[in-house]
C-alpha cells in the first residue's frame, strides 16, 4: 500500500468524496463544501490529509485521515498542534490492517513539520489502534449531564409516566439585558477574553475571533447559537451550543463555554447558563451535555446550574482523549490536569 499526503488535487478530493460515500453513505463527510470548508479554509492553515492507496487497484484511495492545524496556549506562549480526525477506511479493505498501516506512518509523515502534539478523540473501533502505535490516553472527559424533558428520553410507555414532570426541569431565569444571543460577526473582544484566559491553565486551546468565526459563524452544515454575557459593557463571558441527534436522541451541547474569572460577581455567569438551558427548553431538548474539568470555574457554574457526572446508563460511548508527541518540551501535554478542554476543541460537536 501507498502511503503519502493528499495531493490537493481535485481528482483526489473527488475520490476521497467518493470514498466517505461508500464507506458512510450520508453525512457531512461526503459534502464538498464541508470538505473544502474544513480542509482548506481553517485559518490555522490547511489540513493535512494523509491517503492510502492500493497500488493493485489503479492506485485507488481507499484510506483517509485527516489532521487539521489548531494552536494552542501553552505556558502562556502559542505552539501548533493538529487534530486527528476523519478517518475513512474503505468497506471492501476493512479487517485487513489498513488503518494500522496509516497510523504506523504518522511520524515519518510529520517528521518534519513543526508541532506540539496530535490529538483527537478516537472512536471504539480505532481507539486501540492509536494505543499501539504512539498515541497515549490521558484522560477519559468528564462528561456533565443536565435533564430538561426528559420524557422524551426514553421509550413511550416510561415517557409518558414522566411528562408532567418536565415542567419541574424548566429553567427559572429572569431576562437580562447582558446577555444576548450574537447576531453579528465575532469580534476583537472575544481575543481580549481569550487572552485573559491564557493564565488560567498550562494547556488551552486559543480560540481567537477568526478561529471562532471558522468553526461556528461559517461552519456550512451546522448551526450554532452564541450567547453573549457582558459585565459593564464588556464581554465577561460566552456559551455555544448546537442541538443534534445522538443515538436517535434529541440533545443538547454545551460546545464552548469560556468565562472571565477575573470577575468577582458570579450570579451573572450562572444567568448565562440557565438562559442556554431555557431555550434547549423551549426547543424540546430531553438532556444536554457539556464537558468541563474539575475545579474550572466553568464547571462549577454548570454544576450549579444543575448538571452533574452522567451515570454508566447515559455513557453509550466513552469519550478519550488521546495525545501522541515527539518533542519532550511538550511532556505537560501528557497530563490532562494541566489542560482546559470543552467539547467544541474537537470536530465532532
Amino acid at each position: 500500500m501507498n502511503i503519502s499526503e493528499w495531493s490537493k488535487s481535485e481528482e483526489e478530493k473527488s475520490e476521497i468524496l467518493n470514498l466517505a460515500m461508500k464507506a458512510f453513505g450520508k453525512g457531512e463527510l461526503i459534502e464538498p463544501e464541508f470538505f473544502d470548508w474544513q480542509y482548506k479554509k481553517n485559518p490555522e492553515g490547511d489540513a493535512v490529509v494523509v491517503t492510502v492507496k492500493d497500488p493493485d487497484n489503479n492506485n485507488a484511495i481507499i484510506g483517509v485521515n485527516a489532521f487539521l492545524p489548531m494552536s494552542f496556549g501553552y505556558n502562556q506562549k502559542i505552539v501548533r498542534c493538529f487534530l486527528s480526525c476523519n478517518s475513512i477506511i474503505d468497506p471492501d479493505y476493512r479487517k485487513k490492517g489498513i488503518f494500522t498501516q496509516l497510523v504506523s506512518k504518522i511520524p515519518e509523515i510529520f517528521a518534519k513539520k513543526e508541532f506540539s502534539i496530535i490529538y483527537g478523540i478516537p472512536n471504539l473501533n480505532s481507539r486501540k489502534i492509536f494505543s499501539q502505535n504512539h498515541f497515549l490516553e490521558i484522560s477519559k472527559l468528564p462528561l456533565l449531564v443536565k435533564p430538561l424533558n426528559l420524557s422524551s428520553y426514553f421509550d413511550s410507555q416510561f415517557s409518558n409516566i414522566l411528562k408532567p414532570f418536565d415542567i419541574f426541569w424548566k429553567p427559572k431565569v429572569s431576562p437580562s439585558p447582558d446577555i444576548k444571543f450574537l447576531e453579528n460577526e465575532i469580534t476583537s473582544e472575544f481575543d481580549e477574553l481569550m487572552n485573559k484566559s491564557l493564565n488560567r491553565s498550562t494547556i488551552i486551546h486559543f480560540r481567537n475571533k477568526e478561529f471562532l468565526q471558522w468553526r461556528y459563524i461559517k461552519h456550512p452544515t451546522r448551526d450554532y447559537k452564541i450567547l453573549t454575557l457582558r459585565n459593564n459593557s464588556k464581554l465577561s463571558g460566552y456559551i455555544v451550543t448546537r442541538e443534534m441527534e445522538i443515538f436517535s436522541k434529541k440533545i443538547g451541547v454545551i460546545v464552548d463555554f469560556m468565562l472571565d474569572s477575573s470577575i468577582e460577581q458570579k450570579t451573572n455567569f450562572q444567568n448565562l447558563v440557565k438562559t442556554a438551558l431555557l431555550d434547549f427548553w423551549k426547543n424540546d431538548i430531553s438532556i444536554v451535555i457539556a464537558t468541563s474539568k474539575f475545579g474550572m470555574i466553568e464547571e462549577q457554574i454548570l454544576r450549579k446550574s444543575g448538571f452533574f457526572k452522567a451515570p454508566s446508563f447515559l455513557k453509550q460511548e466513552q469519550i478519550p482523549l488521546i495525545i501522541s508527541t515527539f518533542n519532550e518540551n511538550f511532556e505537560n501535554f501528557k497530563n490532562f490536569d494541566e489542560w482546559y478542554f470543552v467539547l467544541g476543541d474537537y470536530d465532532v460537536f
